[in-house]
C-alpha cells in the first residue's frame, strides 16, 4: 500500500515544480520533500521525476502516478469521512399490524433503510395484542399497532374508521351473519362482534385469515 503521506508530497512537488517550493507548500525541509519522494520511487519501483540541474519534469510513470494518487487520497478522505461521522448501527426489531404494512409502513420502511444502511430491521408481523405481549416480554424494541378507542398506551400516530365490507350488491344479510375475519385477539374482530352484539344479531365465523 502506498504511503499517502508520500503521495501528498509527490503532488505537491509535481505542483509547485521543485523540491524546495514543495517543501514551502508542506511545511517541510526540503531534504525531508526529497526523501519522501525517494521512498516512493522505491515503493513502486520506477523513476517519477527527471531532474537536471535546472529542471524538474514528470516521466511517462510519474504521469500516471498524478492520476493514481489524487485517486487513492481521495478514496482515503472519502472513506475517513465516512467513518468519522456518527451512523447509527445496530439491530431494531420493529413490530407491525398486518394490515398496516403494506398500506401504510412501506414507504416509510424503504425509507428509513436507505437512510440508515449501518441498522438492521428486524420486520416482526401479527396482531397488535400479540404484539403488544411481545413487546412486553422485551422481543420487540418499538411497534406500530392498533389499539381501542379510549386507550392510552404508546403515541398516536394516526386514527383510522372501521367499516363493513361485503360484495357488491350487497344489501340484506339475515341472521346469522356470515363473518370473514382475523382470529382472536384481534381488536378488529372484537370491535366487530362487539357492535352485531349490541345491535342484537346473531353471527358465524365463516373465514378466519391470519
Amino acid at each position: 500500500m502506498l504511503d499517502p503521506e508520500l503521495l501528498r508530497t509527490f503532488l505537491a512537488v509535481d505542483r509547485a515544480g521543485g523540491f524546495t517550493a514543495a517543501g514551502r507548500l508542506l511545511g517541510l525541509r526540503q531534504s525531508t520533500v526529497s526523501g519522501h519522494i525517494a521512498r516512493l520511487e522505491q515503493a513502486v519501483g520506477r523513476e517519477l521525476f527527471r531532474r537536471d540541474t535546472r529542471n524538474l519534469a514528470l516521466t511517462a510513470d510519474g504521469a500516471a502516478m498524478v492520476g493514481f494518487a489524487r485517486d487513492i487520497l481521495d478514496t482515503q478522505a472519502k472513506a475517513d469521512r465516512y467513518f468519522s461521522e456518527c451512523r447509527p448501527t445496530g439491530l431494531i426489531r420493529l413490530g407491525a399490524s398486518d394490515d398496516l404494512v403494506g398500506r401504510m409502513l412501506s414507504d416509510v420502511l424503504v425509507e428509513f433503510t436507505g437512510s440508515y444502511p449501518g441498522v438492521d430491521l428486524e420486520l416482526v408481523v401479527g396482531l397488535s395484542e400479540n404484539l403488544k405481549t411481545r413487546m412486553a416480554a422485551g422481543e420487540l424494541d418499538l411497534m406500530v399497532a392498533k389499539r381501542l378507542p379510549g386507550e392510552q398506551h404508546g403515541e398516536l400516530l394516526w386514527r383510522d374508521r372501521l367499516v363493513w365490507a361485503g360484495r357488491p350488491g350487497l344489501t340484506d344479510i339475515t341472521d346469522p351473519v356470515p363473518i370473514v375475519t382475523y382470529p382472536s385477539p384481534s381488536l378488529t374482530r372484537h370491535i366487530a362482534l362487539r357492535e352485531l352484539e349490541r345491535e342484537r344479531r346473531t353471527w358465524r365465523i365463516a373465514c378466519v385469515s391470519d
